[in-house]
């Protein structure tokens, strides 16, 4: 059995710019994008469209947001300074 591990690249201010999961999810596990809520931003930009969508580590039920081809927008603003992850594969 393989071991679960995460890798975040952090920017010159301590934000994760990239990270990846493993998960035991199969080869090259998933890849997820950071955000940092503001506690106003509803919309928020992807590079595809996310297979789950987690806030401060909580998954986000799916008619909580509407997708369109590089956005995410949720129906209320993320909470001022909580972590949101888009995962996508």
């Amino acid at each position: 059995m393989g071991s679960d591990y995460s890798i975040q690249v952090k920017d010159k201010k301590g934000i994760v710019s990239y990270t990846s999961l493993n998960g035991n999810a199969g080869a090259g596990g998933s890849v997820v994008e950071d955000a940092t809520g503001t506690g106003t931003q509803t919309n928020f930009n992807v590079s595809s469209t996310p297979s789950a969508i987690y806030i401060n580590g909580v998954y986000q039920n799916q008619n909580t947001y509407t997708l369109t081809p590089n956005t995410v927008i949720f129906s209320q603003a993320p909470p001022f300074t909580s972590i949101i992850e888009f995962v996508f594969g």
